[in-house]
């Protein structure tokens, strides 16, 4: 039964957003190519004085950037999209048609939430990484001539990127679930005020806020929410206090070390779901999430 849902749901996903979802690949990897191919590049005394460094640095430095870069366009994009789920089946001329379907409430938001927020991300960090990894090529042969392609310690600088974007897909479930306490939050206000959402979570903050500052001295809410923020960052990258970090002058040791960095910033990141506001964001999601399948049962006049 969880399958004959499942399936249908993401393809409509896929059916319904795939044209932006291609753009969001293509545009960066088509500018990336222009800027290859026509920019121009100068580094400092240090790098250009190592001819031997260079090299690995240019073939690195694109795919760590499209990793990082294309996991955060897309993250952006997918929470902007999962806003906009609870009033998405009202506002077109197919709402009869979609709550018709027999599909769970639960599923009908938990599916399109896992494309937008988890599948989505992640394949743009591998489409980042493998995309990044051959830029990094061009602009080797380019700037360092064809020949340097062949100093280029290959192996090693594979490893460090299958490195640096393992690490973002291991971390990526981690920060979804730091912001899906807001994330729901917001959709529940879209499903209940329409597209007046957005300005009653600005207006309700703000008096929040105002309301922790007069009576408890400090803004306790925006600073919770900034916490949360933080951790769902760490998850990415630095839960150990420091990032992945790659020194110019690193030799192929450094880099074949990374994996060892990689898997102890990743225990940290997962031992920070031990605390109270993990759990205490947890608790407000679900019920946030329950508060939404009743509002979408209450929309559609039938039950699950």
């Amino acid at each position: 039964m969880w399958t004959r849902t499942f399936f249908p749901l993401m393809q409509r996903e896929w059916l319904q957003y795939r044209f932006g979802w291609t753009l969001l690949a293509l545009i960066p990897l088509g500018l990336a190519l222009l800027l290859v191919g026509v920019g121009r590049f100068e580094f400092d005394e240090g790098v250009a004085a190592r001819p031997d460094v260079l090299p690995v640095m240019l073939a690195l430095i694109p795919g760590a950037i499209g990793a990082v870069l294309m996991l955060l366009v897309a993250l952006v994009t997918g929470i902007i999209s999962a806003t906009g789920l609870p009033r998405r089946d009202h506002g077109d001329r197919s709402q009869e048609f979609w709550l018709s379907l027999p599909v769970s409430h639960t599923a009908a938001f938990g599916v399109p939430l896992l494309a937008h927020l988890l599948l989505l991300p992640a394949a743009a960090v591998a489409l980042g990484g493998v995309a990044g990894q051959l830029i990094g090529s061009l602009l080797v042969g380019r700037v360092a001539g064809l020949s340097a392609l062949a100093e280029v310690p290959w192996g090693a600088t594979l490893a460090a990127t299958a490195t640096l974007v393992l690490r973002l897909l291991a971390g990526l479930p981690l920060a979804v679930l730091w912001v899906l306490p807001l994330v729901l939050l917001v959709m529940l206000l879209n499903a209940w005020f329409k597209r007046w959402g957005w300005v009653v979570l600005v207006v309700g903050l703000g008096l929040m806020s105002l309301v922790d500052q007069l009576t408890l001295g400090q803004r306790w809410l925006l600073e919770t929410m900034g916490r949360m923020l933080r951790r769902a960052a760490q998850s990415l990258m630095g839960a150990g206090g420091a990032g992945i970090t790659i020194d110019r002058g690193a030799g192929v040791d450094t880099l074949l070390g990374l994996p060892a960095v990689a898997a102890r910033d990743f225990g940290a990141a997962v031992a920070a779901l031990g605390s109270p506001l993990f759990a205490g964001g947890l608790l407000f999601a679900a019920g946030c999430f329950a508060l939404l399948t009743r509002w979408r049962q209450n929309s559609s006049g039938r039950g699950d």
